[in-house]
């Protein structure tokens, strides 16, 4: 998973994801940001919880 902003944002918002199954030897990529131009197959979907995935020594814990 890609998030934008999550080094700087309290809050990131999803990107990209990645989904990879290997018994069928498929990789399927989901878009989820397309405000820039671009386009997105789904809604941007927020981190809440960003808190438990990083530690004291992350810039701005």
């Amino acid at each position: 998973m890609t998030y934008e902003g999550f080094e700087t944002q309290p809050i990131p918002m999803l990107r990209e994801r990645v989904k990879i199954n290997l018994r069928q030897r498929t990789v399927d990529f989901f878009g989820y940001f397309g405000n820039e131009g671009g386009y997105a197959d789904y809604d941007p979907q927020p981190l809440y919880g960003k808190s438990r995935l990083i530690d004291a020594s992350f810039p701005d814990y």
